[in-house]
């Protein structure tokens, strides 16, 4: 997951084109259970559900600028970047579908929603010399997975032989 966005400096009125802010999703792990129905004897339909965590950065770059009313102004346009990063904590359940294909191989595909709940943090951008800004974030932190996979089935029933 990554998503850019333009700041807004004052009144609703964006930077002047290279102010961005942005969120990444870095890693994310999750314990789950899963239960399920076996429609036939091939295809399992499951529903699974547990706890989940991310890693989440947020980063803001701000041009120093006159023209910038929210970094600026400085008489050599300059860039500044200011990065958090958290790990979260949150929920998450979804559906999937394993199917047996031919002999131990097997199809699956899943589709997991998180939810992380609301990151509020505060990004310092400091100016050489100039300014310090302090941007204000309240992010809502959720994600989509969407999965699909071949799996080997290794060994087979053991069977005792006398």
């Amino acid at each position: 997951m990554r998503g850019f966005k333009t700041v807004t400096c004052i009144l609703g009125v964006p930077g002047p084109g290279l102010d961005v802010s942005s969120v990444r999703a870095r890693w994310d792990a999750n314990v789950r259970g899963r239960l399920g129905y076996l429609v036939t004897p091939n295809v399992l339909l499951y529903g699974t559900g547990g706890i989940a965590f991310q890693n989440f950065s947020n980063s803001i770059t701000c041009e120093t600028s006159f023209t910038d009313p929210l970094c600026g102004p400085t008489p050599i346009p300059l860039l500044t970047t200011a990065t958090n990063s958290t790990t979260r904590t949150g929920w998450t359940a979804g559906v999937g579908i394993d199917a047996k294909i031919f002999a131990n191989w097997m199809l699956r595909a899943e589709y997991r929603y998180s939810d992380f709940g609301t990151w509020s943090n505060s990004l310092v951008l400091v100016s050489p010399g100039v300014s310090v800004v302090t941007v204000a974030t309240d992010l809502k932190l959720n994600t989509h997975i969407g999965m699909i996979g071949i799996a080997y089935r290794f060994g087979g029933p053991v069977v005792a032989r006398y």
